[in-house]
């Protein structure tokens, strides 16, 4: 078995998509605990004043390709999950800013954010009509909670 070590950007999360088997555990991070302290840390690594952000690491994921092209997480679900709620809600965030702004040029760099964000959460396909997330929950529980996140502004 070949094991390779890359270096990626959250940015490349719109080249996978992953599958957090029902094996692994849930997604257990507590909000004071674990999401806020995660979402700090980047946080203080921002600089407003800059034009290119200096890289952060944020953490190990270990994934395996499945025949059918996705990715099973064996190990970052809990991060991976958290970035993919977080780019939810800053599209939620979003979308209401942008119906509420009257000048075009705030509005168009809105919207091309916007797409990004869509980008990196699902895939969508003209030919077959399929929207496919790029992140999947196998577990029982989730009870499809993440799917029907992520799918909430295509409906």
């Amino acid at each position: 078995m070949k094991i390779n070590a890359e270096v990626k950007q959250v940015r490349n999360l719109k080249d996978f998509f992953f599958v957090v088997p029902d094996y692994q555990r849930e997604y257990v991070w507590e909000k004071e605990k674990n999401v806020q302290r995660f979402l700090q840390d980047i946080n203080d690594e921002f600089n407003p004043n800059v034009d290119e952000q200096k890289n952060y690491f944020i953490g190990s994921t270990i994934i395996v390709r499945r025949k059918d092209g996705q990715y099973d997480v064996i190990d970052g679900q809990q991060r991976l999950t958290t970035i993919i709620i977080s780019l939810c809600s800053m599209r939620e965030i979003l979308t209401n800013i942008v119906f509420d702004l009257d000048m075009k040029e705030e509005i168009k760099e809105k919207i091309e954010l916007l797409k990004i964000i869509k980008d990196l959460l699902y895939e969508y396909s003209i030919e077959t009509r399929k929207t496919t997330p790029r992140l999947q929950l196998q577990y029982e529980d989730s009870k499809d909670y993440l799917l029907n996140l992520i799918g909430k502004a295509l409906y």
